[in-house]
């Protein structure tokens, strides 16, 4: 429980990093005002509302959003940045039970799992890019995948992407786990690096490392 309420804690951080990315870029990068969609499943059984919230300013940089089922509210998440989110922002497993988020405009959140709602994991963008060098950045944007390789397979509930430093990883939705990368040999985010080096100069620091298999 309490890994989980970190996890939370965490990706709220980067959810409001991100809201803070959308909303402060009105000048510099262009967007449409947010708008309510929806996304079906196949049955037409389930669908997934994303709201946008109108604060008191007449400002939407959050949203609500929702799995109904026949009508009947399953499962909600609130406070979702707003600004440049659409249908290609989210994932989802046929049954709609598991969630993947993907910010368009920030320059820190990568991605989010989620089970019912419940964040599962989440990933910083220099958390699975090696080479930051190669990440293209605007004022608020980040476009540190190469979007024509990404795969998503409903049937196996996994999720494929490439990076633009070439690094493949495969995600298992229903826990956010990787199960497959190519990394191999390559180096670890300076940020890490960092991290090890203050480690061995002052206390134990516990960095959770995924192997390849």
């Amino acid at each position: 429980m309490k890994n989980k309420s970190k996890k939370i804690f965490i990706f709220a951080v980067l959810l409001a990093a991100a809201i803070m990315c959308g909303g402060t870029t009105v000048f510099a990068d262009r967007f449409s005002p947010p708008k309510p969609f929806e996304i079906w499943s196949e049955d037409e059984t389930t669908v997934f509302r994303w709201n946008p919230i109108t604060d008191e300013f007449g400002s939407s940089r959050t949203a609500q959003a929702g799995v109904y089922r026949n009508g009947e509210l399953i499962w909600s998440v609130e406070n979702l940045p707003t600004r440049g989110e659409s249908v290609r922002s989210f994932f989802f497993s046929d049954d709609f039970r598991f969630m993947v988020f993907k910010p368009s405009v920030c320059q820190i959140a990568a991605l989010g799992f989620f089970e019912n709602g419940v964040l599962l994991r989440s990933y910083r963008i220099d958390e699975l890019v090696r080479d930051m060098s190669v990440v293209i950045y605007t004022v608020s944007t980040a476009s540190w995948e190469n979007h024509t390789a990404r795969y998503f397979d409903t049937t196996n509930n996994t999720l494929t992407i490439v990076t633009r430093d070439d690094i493949n990883y495969i995600f298992d939705i229903t826990t956010g786990e990787i199960i497959y990368d190519t990394i191999g040999e390559r180096p670890l985010p300076l940020w890490t690096q960092k991290l090890e080096r203050d480690n061995h100069e002052n206390t134990p620091l516990i960095i959770d490392r995924y192997t390849p298999t």
